[in-house]
């Protein structure tokens, strides 16, 4: 890590920095339209979920008849020829295994037997990300909060070093650990390291992920590494790190400008009191994307 202590103290006041408008957002661009699966006007399709038991089913009981097979975990629909007959060309259904569950939209057509093989939408992804994170999260807000013994720093300065030294290397004393982990005496460990599985996005004309974070009695390290997809220079502006974040108290890089393509590690130290008073800690990546 390049930055001294005055550069971490120059991000520090970064973060108290009255706020201001942020300019050259993204545009967003318009959302695919999510699959749709045909069915046979006139035969008996099959819908299944690869590697999974299909285990409930909600439809419209004016357009399909639906047969479940219990031991195959699969589903036989037809759709009943009164609301074929109508000219009607759409429906759908919502279907859970022991898994997940998905909404299928389906079109009407005259073909022959479908055998259709539910793939996950755009939206049961996300939903399905969205709830794995938020169950990480529970965990990383669970071991945040565990006793452990204060940080060995004389000032506020020597304790950003500390905080800055663990996040940029491997820190012996304090082992990777999968969220979940039990922890046992925590009381003695003054930096704790969580791991979790990356969560990406884009946030500042950049793509960002993070699957690690540092704890200590009263602080919080995220560790993301920030890349430069587009095709010119990009500035880390680090303001804008610590306004779309609680409880920040410095962010700190080695590079300050990132050329098309490159990457770098970005650290942000926030205070666990502070941050906890929006919630339940959590990544800061989460809270960057919720901005």
């Amino acid at each position: 890590m390049k930055r001294t202590a005055l550069s971490i103290l120059a991000a520090a006041l970064i973060a108290a920095a009255a706020g201001s408008s942020q300019a050259g957002e993204e545009k967003i661009q318009p959302a695919r339209p999510e699959r749709l699966y045909s069915l046979s006007r006139e035969e008996v399709n099959l819908v299944r979920v690869p590697g999974e038991m299909i285990e409930h089913a909600v439809y419209d009981t004016d357009a399909l008849e639906v047969s479940p097979d219990k031991a195959r975990g699969v589903l036989y629909v037809r759709v009943i020829p009164a609301y074929a007959a109508s000219g009607k060309k759409r429906t759908a259904a919502f279907v859970s295994t022991g898994k997940s569950s998905y909404a299928l939209a389906f079109s009407i057509d005259p073909v022959g037997a479908q055998e259709i093989t539910v793939e996950p939408s755009k939206s049961d992804l996300i939903r399905r990300s969205e709830e794995q994170a938020a169950e990480q999260n529970s965990g990383i807000a669970s071991i945040a909060a565990m006793p452990m013994a204060p940080l060995p720093a004389p000032d506020f300065v020597a304790e950003l070093k500390s905080l800055v030294k663990s996040a940029a290397a491997a820190d012996p004393d304090s082992p990777k650990r999968p969220v979940g982990a039990v922890f046992s005496e925590g009381e003695r460990e003054t930096i704790r390291t969580l791991a979790f599985p990356a969560r990406k996005g884009r946030f500042a004309r950049l793509a960002v992920t993070q699957s690690e974070m540092r704890v200590s009695d009263k602080r919080l390290v995220d560790i993301l590494t920030v890349q430069n997809m587009t095709a010119q220079p990009v500035a880390l502006d680090w303001k804008r790190f610590a306004r779309a974040t609680t409880g920040v108290l410095a962010v700190a890089a080695a590079e300050e400008r990132l050329a098309p393509g490159a990457a770098a590690r970005l650290l942000i130290i926030r205070d666990k009191s502070e941050a906890a008073k929006a919630g339940s800690v959590k990544p800061a990546l989460d809270e960057l994307l919720a901005n």
